[in-house]
């Protein structure tokens, strides 16, 4: 069960999810070859698929359609991002493809990705795709990757009438630099006319502050000899999401929870046929399954009296933002325990480590949730968690393991 969790978790935030990568929409327009312009909502794609077409609904029908390059001369996102239609390959005719415009001006840049990034210039309705090649050279028994830094040459040949060659010579062939020189070719040949960068930038790191509480429901296991029975458990807890943190991706946020966890009642059970010592409000047990020893148990229920400090560090994506925001998350926790009951002493553990339950542990963490924005600008997120922890001993008589599903229902400010 805690596989088939984790494994669904891994994939619904790293795989593809058609479904949601759908029903994320932004404000924006289309622009027809007629030259009609329409504004609405435009679905937001990764930018390995963004130049095969435009989805768009219609703010006056709400009815969804699809728009190919042939179709549209334009459309773009009311935040900044444009995209264009446009041939890149003379020798196809009518062969439209969807470029994103970063600079117009007196040169246009744009740029695809496929399975890597791709530049186009435009000076006087003809584009030229600036390259920059990489060769792989054996030197003295030696090999060197080179750069041929093509795209130095087209745009020291395209952008010859204004002084930016020294510019051009140290440009790097990456997004920025390239819309600087751009932007500088602009400026220098054209005074009555700013260029527009279309590129977005940056939103800054935003922190959100919120509380949670929630139930949990776990089990217990003494070096794989003694288990307990999954029981139910308490917490209360702090969350700090971080967002925009990767400005290529305004989806992926990280999480730091702070969260007090509180166990109470199990019962113990042996794992195996031995004999196992426990000391329980100063009464001594024998927990076995098997033989005739004094003060033999079987089952032995106890009350851990158990705090812990949970801090998991979790990275989340949204499949969507919107007023409902649903979620994928995994990361790493790690455990510290503030109390326990002194008078329950598993004696194997006590000996080893002065305590029944070692003081740290560690583990992964997966989750499914959703965020609900409501009055305020607050926000009511739960979300459905897996916890695997255990302390790292090389013995494995002497690990400690907790396995913990918990539902939390929190508010963010």
């Amino acid at each position: 069960m805690t596989r088939v969790f984790i494994l669904t978790t891994l994939l619904l935030l790293f795989g593809i999810n058609i479904g949601s990568t759908q029903n994320y929409w932004k404000p924006g327009y289309i622009i027809k070859i007629q030259g009609d312009t329409i504004y609405g909502s435009v679905g937001k794609r990764s930018k390995k698929n963004i130049s095969e077409f435009c989805r768009f609904k219609n703010d006056a029908t709400k009815s969804e359609k699809i728009y190919t390059a042939q179709q549209l001369s334009r459309y773009g996102f009311l935040d900044g991002k444009s995209f264009v239609s446009k041939n890149i390959d003379v020798k196809k005719a009518n062969n439209l493809i969807f470029l994103e415009f970063l600079v117009e001006g007196k040169v246009n840049l744009y740029y695809l990705k496929d399975n890597t990034d791709h530049y186009y210039v435009e000076k006087d309705s003809k584009i030229y795709e600036l390259k920059n090649t990489i060769e792989r050279r054996s030197i003295n028994n030696k090999n060197y990757l080179l750069e041929k830094s093509e795209y130095k040459k087209i745009l020291s040949f395209l952008l010859q009438d204004a002084k930016i060659q020294d510019e051009i010579a140290n440009c790097n062939f990456h997004i920025k630099p390239l819309i600087q020189i751009a932007k500088k070719y602009h400026d220098a040949v054209c005074t009555d006319k700013k260029c527009i960068i279309y590129e977005k930038s940056k939103k800054d790191v935003h922190l959100n502050v919120g509380i949670h509480a929630g139930l949990s429901w776990n089990s217990f296991n003494f070096g794989d000899r003694i288990t307990t029975d999954y029981s139910l458990g308490k917490a209360i807890g702090l969350r700090l999401e971080l967002e925009n943190v990767i400005a290529w991706q305004e989806n992926i946020n990280f999480i730091f929870d702070f969260t007090f966890q509180q166990f109470t009642n199990y019962t113990l059970k042996p794992n195996g046929r031995d004999i196992y010592g426990i000391a329980y409000n100063n009464i001594r047990y024998n927990l076995t399954s098997v033989g005739s020893v004094r003060n033999k148990v079987e089952e032995l229920d106890v009350n851990m009296e158990l705090t812990t400090l949970k801090i998991p560090l979790s990275i989340n994506y949204l499949f969507t933002k919107g007023k409902i925001s649903p979620y994928a998350g995994f990361g790493v926790v790690n455990t510290i325990v503030l109390s326990q009951n002194k008078d329950f002493i598993y004696q194997k553990f006590h000996n080893e480590f002065d305590k029944s339950i070692p003081i740290y542990h560690f583990g992964l963490i997966g989750k499914l949730g959703s965020k609900f924005k409501i009055r305020n600008k607050h926000i009511v997120y739960f979300d459905l968690n897996y916890e695997h922890t255990q302390t790292n001993n090389a013995n494995q008589f002497l690990r400690f393991k907790n396995d913990l599903f918990s539902f939390n229902l929190g508010l963010q400010f």
